[in-house]
């Protein structure tokens, strides 16, 4: 069931792409950003990581690199939470098409079995979210200086 999940939530998207909705390019836009910028934003905190290592040529590097890299990977982990919206929208139009299937005809058994992994695909998103949010807290009260 979780391949006709990921199945039904990349046709959703297929079908958003096809009618021009604004939530798919929402998404796209963000996913299309967010993926260089927490990338970066990984580079960015190791290099600040780096200034607390006691080499002369690591002091020459600016904590603020940690500071910009905690912040951007903040931002991207966000810019997560706002693709879930468009993902929902995927469900919800992957459920509908499939129900009317002339061919297949879903029991509604397999209908109900589909709406768990979706909901499930969700609910991940939104858990895998809050728990960047918390590792980043974590680090910015580590590193942050009173």
């Amino acid at each position: 069931m979780a391949d006709y999940g990921i199945i039904a939530q990349e046709t959703g998207h297929a079908i958003q792409y096809a009618y021009h909705s604004p939530l798919f390019f929402l998404y796209w836009t963000i996913v299309t950003v967010a993926k260089p910028v927490s990338w970066l934003s990984v580079l960015s905190m190791l290099l600040g990581l780096l200034s607390y290592v006691p080499l002369l040529i690591f002091w020459l590097l600016n904590e603020q690199f940690l500071v910009f890299g905690l912040w951007g990977y903040t931002t991207a982990v966000l810019a997560t939470a706002v693709i879930s919206v468009a993902r929902l929208d995927a469900h919800r139009i992957a459920l509908k098409h499939v129900r009317e299937l002339p061919d297949a005809q879903p029991t509604p058994e397999d209908i109900e079995a589909l709406k768990q992994v979706l909901r499930a695909m969700a609910f991940r998103d939104l858990a895998e979210v809050a728990s960047w949010m918390g590792i980043v807290q974590s680090l910015q009260g580590f590193f942050t200086k009173p």
